[in-house]
Parts: C-alpha cells; structure tokens; sequence
C-alpha cells in the first residue's frame, strides 16, 4: 500500500536497501534482529531473497573470515549468488527504520532489538509467562 501523503512528507523515501530489510521484517513478523554481527548477516543475506522462508545460504565471504561491519557476503538463491548489504549497511536501514517508526525496536535483556510492529506485544506476552526473577533480568519495557 503506498504511504499516506502525511507518511511521505515525514518519513521521506525509503533507499533500495531500506526495502529489502523492511521487506524481510514483514515477511517474517515472528523475528525480531539485534545489532550482533550475526544478527546484522542473517539479515543481509535475508534481502537477497525477502519472502523466502528460511534466510538463503551464504556461498561466500567477500571480505576476511572474522566478521567485520563492513563485510558482505554472496548468498545462494535459487540457484544463482546473489551479493549482500554489507553489514553496516544493514545496521543503519535498521535505525532508520524504527527512527522513521516503520519498524519496532526496544531493549530486552540490555540489547536492542528491531522488527515488527506486532513484536512487542508477542514479546510483552512471552515475558509475562516467566517468573518474576527473569521478568526483571529481561527489563523489557513495553510501551503501553
């Protein structure tokens, strides 16, 4: 659906990138990233392929073998090697995202974690099951 007129003088257009990764939260509202260096590549190689179930499989590294923010990879889709974002790329679209609120993020357990809007409350609902003690430790503030 496109923006409202009051959404696309706010927020502004979203770059090639931003799509993808917004694309991928979408898809998969029952995920929720952080900014770990894993987190940053399951989602590069995630927007080679946004509706796919599972993230597509790296082929490659394009960089060294330590993970580093400016890596980028080479994911198998569909037979074919597609390149990633690199992972700084992909840590900035996710602030840019949750700034511009198309996406949500808060802390849980002191790390910050973005995706769906729906997150939130499946999270609030998952902390609620557990004892007080944990409850605590997980600090999740909602924002009811």
């Amino acid at each position: 659906m496109p923006p409202t007129i009051s959404e696309a003088v706010t927020k502004g257009p979203l770059g090639e990138a931003e799509k993808k990764i917004l694309a991928v939260i979408e898809n998969h509202t029952s995920h929720v990233w952080s900014t770990t260096l894993e987190d940053l590549k399951e989602l590069a190689l995630w927007a080679t392929s946004p509706t796919s179930l599972g993230a597509p499989e790296q082929t490659t590294v394009t960089t060294g073998s330590a993970l580093k923010m400016n890596d980028k990879f080479m994911a198998k889709v569909n037979r074919e090697e597609r390149p990633t974002y690199t992972l700084r790329t992909v840590a900035t679209c996710l602030a840019t995202l949750a700034k511009g609120k198309r996406i949500w993020s808060d802390k849980l357990y002191g790390r910050l974690y973005y995706g769906h809007h729906d997150a939130e409350e499946t999270i609030r609902k998952e902390i609620d099951k557990l004892p007080e003690d944990q409850r605590t430790a997980a600090n999740f503030k909602s924002s009811d």
